[in-house]
């Protein structure tokens, strides 16, 4: 099979699946992907928090860049009866988001530090 490398590509070309409904925002000169996956909270399989402000409805995700380990990477494409390679310039991995967790936290010590006050005021 014949082969081609692609030069027509003088931007980096982006390909992005994700299932519907996910909201994705990615910001090319930051190499930052954000994607936040709906939940379904009222599925038998979520969990069983009897709280619900407790539960989380979204799924984020955050790239981190991956090290660049010095091995060029490709993507091929067979168009008719080539192959078209083009180069990939950097690889990003996902990971949970956990911020919410920064709320809950940040809620709990509001909490902590109104009681102090009140504690206070009593003496």
């Amino acid at each position: 099979m014949p082969f081609a490398v692609a030069k027509a590509f003088l931007s980096p070309a982006h390909v992005l699946a994700c299932r519907a409904g996910a909201k994705a925002q990615f910001k090319p000169q930051a190499r930052c992907l954000e994607i936040s996956l709906p939940l379904d909270t009222e599925n038998e399989n979520y969990g069983d928090c009897d709280e619900p402000h407790k539960r989380i409805k979204s799924l984020d995700l955050r790239s981190t860049a991956v090290e660049d380990t010095g091995v060029a990477y490709a993507v091929g494409v067979v168009r008719g009866n080539q192959l078209v390679l083009m180069p990939v310039d950097y690889t990003l991995q996902l990971r949970p988001n956990m911020s919410y967790l920064n709320v809950v936290a940040a809620k709990r010590t509001d909490g902590d530090e109104s009681e102090g006050e009140a504690e206070e005021e009593e003496e």
